[in-house]
């Protein structure tokens, strides 16, 4: 019962879902005033649902995932092209996952990066986009993300709600 909390930041991500998509579309980025507060929901959720029922492995999980993908999302934006923005918005969503399972953190990262190829590839073969062009990793990001913590959700609301 205590992981109905978990739907706080699920729900903040999926309502900060369409001004992040837009912002990401139109200017290559996601602003803090929708990363940072993803960040400290998913925290404080996992937090106090772990205090609440003893789930000291998911949340060491959860911290553990976070901090991996931050590291290295950090030296990926200082060396390579990914921008801070994804590195905050992964932060969050895998903090969220890693407390279901490490698993989903794999299966969601790799949806979002083979859709986003996918639909780079689409974008190449029709002459829209250079091989220069940047994309906006956001949009793959939350869809990644939502493929994988949709089923999660649905059970803790079922629980919730039986």
């Amino acid at each position: 019962m205590a992981e109905l909390i978990l739907l706080i930041p699920i729900g903040y991500l999926l309502l900060a879902s369409v001004p992040l998509v837009v912002t990401d579309i139109r200017e290559h980025r996601l602003p803090n005033r929708f990363t940072y507060p993803a960040i400290l929901l998913a925290f404080v959720g996992t937090g106090f649902a772990a205090l609440s029922q003893g789930a000291y492995l998911e949340l060491i999980s959860s911290h553990l995932s976070s901090t991996a993908t931050f590291g290295i999302g950090y030296l990926l934006a200082k060396y390579a092209s990914v921008g801070m923005g994804d590195v905050k918005l992964i932060t969050a969503t895998n903090h969220l996952l890693a407390w279901f399972s490490p698993w989903l953190v794999l299966f969601a990262l790799t949806a979002s990066f083979v859709l986003a190829s996918l639909v780079s590839l689409l974008g190449l073969l029709s002459r829209k986009i250079s091989w220069q062009s940047p994309v906006a990793m956001g949009p793959y990001l939350l869809a990644g993300f939502f493929m994988f913590v949709g089923l999660p959700a649905a059970e803790i609301t079922a629980v919730a709600l039986s």
